[in-house]
């Protein structure tokens, strides 16, 4: 798959890079990990699907979890 034709910047400065990095990771297509990206925002009640408490949730749906590192 060609990534650079779902290269997306918001204006907020965000793009899609973890959409890209979730497909290299989880062998997906961008289309698919997307809208699973979006399906869980909206379960979340989160506006959008590229804040971080959805990234978040995927990983720990996909039994990766976040480590706590102290300060």
């Amino acid at each position: 798959m060609d990534f650079s034709e779902y290269y997306i910047a918001s204006h907020n400065g965000k793009s899609n890079c973890v959409v890209r990095s979730f497909c290299k990771l989880f062998q997906k297509e961008y289309d698919e990990v997307f809208l699973e990206l979006c399906n869980l925002a909206n379960e979340l009640n989160i506006s959008s699907f590229n804040e971080i408490e959805v990234f978040e949730s995927y990983l720990s749906k996909h039994d990766i979890k976040k480590i706590e590192v102290g300060e």
